[in-house]
């Protein structure tokens, strides 16, 4: 009689039902390890835009002058400012910048004056197109405006800094919101 070696049924049956649970937690692993690399992966580029909109707002409120009729600024809310910012071109003119948070997005329009020089300074009859910042925003109301004792006003002729606070939360459903914040002042008022 020959020996013939080799698996009976059974053992076949528990290999491969060992074999399904190991491969199928190795799986789970690996969909658990793409969904958290995706999560961080939209975590770090929302802080990038977060990062960028908030240094190009802040370059922007900071330059704002008076050299127009009236104020720096020219209307405010909780979700929309406007003000004047010189645009370092020669012959000089003057610059319109707004920004507004409409449904979690962040957008920023520039109008620029029609005359060169000096006020009375006349304007374009269309504001220049919204263009977005960034999106994800969470939080209703990004700004507040401060006078020069840093009291909060809703004064435009008063303002003298802002606070912008950006909550953004990623669209994954497991992203936790991030908060970002920043105080801005006017540097020179003229």
């Amino acid at each position: 009689m020959s020996d013939e070696r080799g698996f009976t049924l059974p053992e076949m049956l528990v290999t491969m039902a060992v074999m399904a649970i190991v491969l199928g937690g190795f799986g789970q692993m690996l969909i658990t390890s793409s969904k958290t690399s995706n999560r961080v992966e939209e975590q770090a580029a929302l802080q990038g835009d977060v990062r960028a909109a908030i240094d190009q707002l802040t370059s922007d409120f900071r330059e704002a002058t008076t050299v127009g009729a009236g104020g720096a600024v020219e209307s405010i809310s909780g979700t929309a400012f406007t003000f004047d910012s010189p645009d370092r071109s020669t012959p000089f003119r003057l610059r319109r910048i707004s920004y507004r948070l409409v449904n979690g997005e962040l957008d920023r329009s520039t109008t620029t004056s029609t005359n060169a020089g000096s006020a009375p300074w006349s304007w374009p009859a269309n504001s220049g197109p919204w263009i977005p910042q960034m999106t994800s925003i969470t939080n209703p109301t990004p700004f507040t405006f401060y006078d020069a004792g840093g009291s909060p006003t809703t004064n435009p002729a008063l303002v003298s800094s802002m606070r912008i606070t950006l909550t953004v939360a990623p669209k994954q459903t497991q992203g936790g919101a991030s908060t970002y914040a920043a105080l801005i002042a006017i540097r020179t008022l003229q």
